[in-house]
């Protein structure tokens, strides 16, 4: 089987073309184009790793960035679920660069059930970042924060999550996590 080249050239017909090129898959792909206008967010990465974290902190989903690879202008969001265990402390879910923690929501004392954390990551420079983020637990524990943070990513840096379980007979599993670049 060869390889697959598509390419389509937009409205103006201006000779500037999106590419799509598969080159001998591994598995069978399908990318789905909604039928309407508009903008469409692009999925960075994904993972469906289960990590879990008792009385640790597990770093579970960074992602590696190359220098100068971030949008100025643009957003970030990442969004990861999983079920927490235990009622014996608070848990908590972090976005971090590399290893700075630069946004913290922490459940409720004893919260438990599944949950689901969402981090907005606006860059606004290349070397400053603004972040809210939300975490939910069984829609009980509601918790939204803000803050920015000041990462140069002119040079070589990571995004990603942490979670934390606060006692040793406690439990927070994350099944789950999606970084989208926003429109």
């Amino acid at each position: 089987m060869g390889s697959l080249l598509t390419r389509a050239e937009g409205y103006s017909r201006d000779g500037i073309c999106t590419q799509i090129d598969v080159d001998e898959p591994l598995v069978q792909a399908y990318v789905n184009i909604p039928n309407q206008s508009g903008n469409v967010s692009l999925v960075v990465a994904k993972d469906g790793t289960a990590y879990t974290a008792t009385n640790q902190t597990t770093v579970s989903m960074l992602i590696p960035f190359v220098a100068g690879a971030v949008p100025i202008g643009r957003a970030f969001r990442f969004t990861c679920g999983g079920t927490i265990a235990g009622a014996n402390a608070a848990k908590s879910v972090t976005w971090r660069t590399d290893t700075t923690d630069a946004l913290t929501l922490t459940t409720a004392l004893g919260a438990v059930g599944g949950w689901i954390a969402t981090f907005y990551i606006y860059f606004p420079t290349v070397a400053s970042q603004r972040i809210v983020g939300i975490l939910a637990v069984d829609a009980v524990a509601n918790i939204g924060s803000r803050a920015t943070a000041a990462v140069n990513f002119a040079t070589a840096h990571s995004m990603g999550m942490t979670i934390v379980s606060g006692n040793a007979s406690d439990t927070v599993t994350q099944d789950w996590a999606v970084c989208e670049l926003l429109p």
